[in-house]
């Protein structure tokens, strides 16, 4: 199988030269379609994911680790993969994960309506030799996940690619519910709290800084954002990752977008989240939607239904912890527009997905309403974690399942934009409206009665998901 995927990917041929069509950054033209931004963003995630996999498989042979150095261009990548495919057809038979992401693109390149395959849906709509991957940060691979940063002349975008693979070490990763206190950097006039809270394991991966340079792994990225964008002014910029990827490319593009030199030269930072876990509290959700309403972030969090990690961590603080009493101010909070991915086959409604952006709470109630909201159709996941049955759990959480339910949405999504949605009212509310104000709410002075209130609405809110499951 693995042979005959190599031969049609390197049927494509990469040709050189220039394409007249445009896209919408800062001239206000016309803006591709939801459907084709997130099914590119899903073949730039797989595309350098594999690429991480060929690396190591360099680390590990005798292949010169030098020829895999950015800057490399679109041509020279798919040099490397098709000279290197009795090693990765090889290491593919004995990692089920790779396998995956090679089939998968096998049929993004089917779905793709051009001959060009999934190289001209990553790298632009006709392939030139100016088309690199400027960076791969892959030194600390077995510690930390890689990122790279790809330029596409044609769609004129910069894209930030955080790699995040699927292992059970991953999964406790994910499910880890510990927050840290970090300052805000979004400080004005609509936001004046002054600190957030996120996820101490993704906080510390872009936060914590290198003692032998004194910088952090964001201060890096963005920096060479700085360098591209003034090179490739009005480029748009993008950021996107799968699972723990997708964490790491929504709160990297939040930090971007709170930079002024970043976004008046290349306009709203864009986040296609796939798969990912929550990442902050009340008090990031306040801070990223801020960024929201002046038009500096959007971010579409892709999900499907069944994908329980998406919706981790989801643990309410413990009576006993001394932090108890602030309630909500600790729990995750969804950010961004939520797409979720339903079965096409199990749902009624004329669209396979949802949309959801979050509003305010005005109560406990409201909190576990949403939470039975976000938990149905997860019940069977449940019942696979109770069993420790990890390897079908991860299933629902794989490339393969999130490019089928995609597909499945393309009539639909191929109507709108991203723009689109953050637009509608009946999907936004009134959150986007310029002289909107969040509900601010002081949880701890409620004490712990309400807590242990809320506590049992959303067990019961989940008990009620799983007895209509098992009814069905």
């Amino acid at each position: 199988r693995m042979a005959s995927f190599f031969d049609t990917l390197c049927a494509s041929k990469v040709t050189s030269g220039t394409n007249s069509e445009e896209n919408c950054h800062l001239d206000g033209a016309s803006m591709p379609n939801l459907y084709d931004e997130a099914r590119e963003m899903l073949g730039a995630v797989l595309i350098i994911n594999i690429f991480a996999d060929l690396r190591q498989i360099a680390r590990e042979t005798s292949l010169p680790i030098d020829n895999f150095n950015p800057p490399l261009s679109s041509n020279e990548m798919l040099s490397l993969i098709n000279s290197n495919k009795a090693e990765i057809c090889r290491r593919s038979c004995k990692n089920a994960d790779l396998e995956e992401k090679l089939l998968v693109l096998k049929r993004l390149k089917w779905h793709t309506p051009s001959s060009s395959g999934f190289i001209k849906m990553v790298f632009g709509t006709k392939i030139t030799s100016s088309h690199h991957l400027i960076r791969f940060e892959d030194v600390n691979a077995g510690k930390q996940r890689p990122h790279a940063i790809l330029v596409n002349e044609t769609q004129q975008s910069i894209t930030v690619v955080f790699c995040g693979c699927v292992a059970q070490e991953d999964f406790k990763s994910d499910t880890g519910s510990d927050l840290v206190k970090v300052p805000n950097p979004v400080l004005n006039s609509s936001s004046k709290i002054p600190t957030i809270k996120l996820h101490t394991g993704f906080s510390e991966y872009l936060l914590k800084k290198n003692t032998s340079e004194e910088k952090c792994r964001l201060d890096c990225i963005l920096q060479d954002l700085k360098d591209l964008l003034k090179k490739y002014p009005g480029y748009r910029v993008y950021f996107t990752g799968h699972s723990l990827g997708a964490a790491l490319s929504t709160l990297c593009g939040f930090y971007a977008a709170t930079h002024n030199d970043i976004i008046a030269v290349s306009g709203p930072i864009q986040i296609f989240s796939i798969a990912s876990p929550l990442i902050g509290n009340r008090d990031f959700l306040l801070a990223f939607q801020c960024l929201e309403r002046e038009g500096r972030l959007q971010h579409l969090r892709i999900c499907k239904e069944e994908d329980m990690i998406t919706l981790l961590p989801f643990e309410t603080p413990k009576l006993r912890s001394p932090i108890s009493l602030k309630g909500k101010c600790n729990l995750y909070m969804i950010c961004g527009m939520q797409l979720l991915l339903t079965d096409k086959s199990e749902t009624d409604s004329p669209y396979p997905y949802k949309l959801y952006f979050p509003q305010d709470q005005n109560g406990c109630e409201d909190y576990a309403e949403e939470v039975k909201t976000q938990f149905e159709g997860t019940t069977s996941s449940f019942k696979l974690l109770a069993a420790n049955d990890f390897k079908k759990l991860m299933e629902h959480h794989s490339y393969k399942e999130y490019e089928m339910r995609l597909d499945f949405c393309k009539d639909a999504l191929s109507h709108f934009t991203i723009d689109d949605l953050y637009h509608d009212k009946d999907i936004t509310g009134n959150i986007m409206d310029k002289d909107y104000e969040p509900t601010t709410q002081s949880f701890g002075k409620i004490g712990k009665r309400l807590i242990q209130r809320s506590t049992k609405l959303m067990q019961k809110a989940v008990k009620d998901v799983a007895r209509k499951h098992d009814q069905k």
